[in-house]
């Protein structure tokens, strides 16, 4: 469908996924998009971007918004919605859970590895201490001096 519109503005570059994005006030995509401003296909449109001025009327007007879908849905009390309202914030607060889950289980995996670690090092002194061990007491015991214990024999 080849829709002719006129370009107003055009929004910085964000990344891939949102630089082909248009714009298109409703009451235009009601009457070029979606035939007529008195019936509408529900199913031409995927979402609607609101935007609040302050924080604190969030609420607000997610409530307003979900009594307006579900009066002109024509969805009765008690029956659950055939549409989703997401505030941006809960998602922002989800993805940095996600973030946090992702760096703790990072953390148990390094902290099991530096153990892992320590534990090889220790294993493989031991070994070597437990190997001179015998070898200085037979030196000592053939009279020899605590610093010939360390020599090395050429």
């Amino acid at each position: 469908m080849q829709v002719p519109l006129e370009v107003i503005g055009v929004l910085d570059r964000k990344g891939p996924a949102q630089d082909d994005v248009a714009f298109v006030p409703l009451t235009t995509a009601k009457l070029r998009f979606l035939g007529s401003a008195s019936s509408i296909n529900r199913d031409a449109i995927a979402y609607i971007l609101v935007k609040v001025a302050s924080d604190t009327q969030m609420a607000g007007a997610t409530s307003e918004i979900e009594g307006l879908l579900r009066q002109r849905h024509r969805i009765p009390a008690g029956q659950a919605d055939d549409f989703e309202v997401q505030d941006a914030a809960a998602a922002m607060e989800a993805q940095q859970g996600a973030i946090r889950t992702g760096a703790l289980l990072l953390f148990a995996i390094a902290s099991v590895s530096l153990l892992v670690g320590g534990i090889s090092i220790m294993n493989v002194m031991i070994v070597s201490v437990t190997e001179r061990t015998r070898e200085i007491g037979i030196r000592r015991a053939l009279g020899g001096r605590m610093r010939d214990s360390f020599a090395i024999p050429l």
